[in-house]
């Protein structure tokens, strides 16, 4: 019996199905799947909550997550905090190491949109 076969079909059949759908929703959605903490960073920069993004940071968040979205064309919690002139929120991220320098799939960096609404 194969490897995969005995993962199937002996105790481990759960793991083995849980990997399987993750491989698959990757391959068919094409959405890669972040961490609850990349999540909630995130949603803090767009949000403007400098608490939230402090405690995603404690859980293991990074400063440079990629927004999975299709439409949002990874762009960092820097991008975001620009996009809403955040400068407390930028301030914070960047005092934690996130790279101004970084660019999302247009090309464009976090300071773009911050330093034309400037």
């Amino acid at each position: 019996m194969s490897f995969f076969a005995r993962l199937l079909y002996k105790k481990n059949r759960f793991l083995f199905l849980w990997i399987l759908a993750i491989f698959i929703s990757e391959q068919i959605f094409g959405t890669p799947i972040i961490s609850n903490a990349d999540r909630k960073i995130l949603s803090a920069a767009i949000n403007g909550n400098t608490r939230l993004a402090k405690k995603a940071l404690q859980q293991g968040a990074s400063v440079h997550a990629r927004d999975p979205l299709e439409e949002n064309f990874g762009e960092t919690p820097l991008h975001k905090a620009s996009y809403n002139n955040d400068v407390s929120l930028i301030r914070f991220l960047l005092s934690k190491g996130a790279d101004p320098n970084i660019s999302d799939e247009r090309g464009e960096t976090p300071l773009i949109p911050f330093t034309a609404s400037v």
